[in-house]
């Protein structure tokens, strides 16, 4: 059986963490910002990298794994940090239900 949940001395990477705030423009629009939360430490793992390529374009795909200390307050749409490297929080989950590590399945930007 695979393990996905992590030991606390696996929380090697330092990230920011980062919210989606929306707030009214004005101008009947919504003006989306992230902003910072804190610092946690974190298990950066790839998952999966996937090449699309459109007209001329091509885009890349980079799946990640980040796991956390548990939080309550974290959840999709937010953004993690690590260094120049920026991850799109695409769904949150607490593995084993048990309120130690949350699994953040992120993509990364850029890649």
């Amino acid at each position: 059986m695979a393990r996905h949940h992590a030991d606390p001395g696996e929380l090697k990477h330092r990230v920011d963490m980062y919210r989606l705030d929306q707030q009214p423009d004005g101008l009947g629009e919504m003006s989306t910002n992230h902003l910072f939360v804190a610092s946690v430490w974190a298990r950066v793992q790839p998952l999966s990298a996937d090449r699309d390529e459109q007209g001329e374009q091509i885009m890349e795909t980079v799946q990640h794994r980040i796991t956390i200390r548990f939080r309550d307050d974290v959840a999709s749409g937010w953004r993690l940090h690590l260094g120049e490297r920026v991850f799109d929080i695409l769904t949150v989950f607490d593995p084993t239900e048990a309120g130690r590590f949350l699994e953040c399945r992120c993509q990364e930007q850029g890649r």
